[in-house]
């Protein structure tokens, strides 16, 4: 799983990650968002746990060469992101990665990265 960094759609209190990467997802790239109180959601819309799978799978063309990018809240339960990164493999996706900071030297500030 690789840390990047991108723009969130929702306002969400990322992780830090000293190991992030700057990537650019893609239009293929599928962005999932998870909210601090566990809420879900796919381009902007939010969805029933029970709902994650189908929203994905709506979005697959390729999974082999498809992407994942889970931005958690970092006050989320694990169980959140574990489920959402769940219902992506049992589709096939492979290419996964999470949203968090990237942490800069002291008195640089911090922006989003992914792991």
């Amino acid at each position: 799983m690789t840390p990047v960094l991108v723009k969130s759609q929702l306002k969400l209190a990322l992780p830090d990650s000293p190991a992030a990467e700057r990537v650019k997802p893609d239009e293929k790239t599928i962005t999932v968002q998870v909210r601090a109180d566990g809420a879900i959601f796919i381009d902007g819309k939010m969805l029933g746990s029970e709902d994650v799978e189908d929203a994905i799978k709506f979005r697959l063309r390729n999974p082999a060469s498809q992407g994942i990018v889970i931005e958690a809240d970092k006050e989320v339960s694990f169980q959140h992101v574990v489920d959402v990164m769940s219902a992506a493999k049992k589709l096939g996706l492979v290419k996964m990665a999470v949203c968090v900071l990237e942490e800069k030297p002291k008195g640089k500030g911090k922006q989003g990265a992914a792991l």
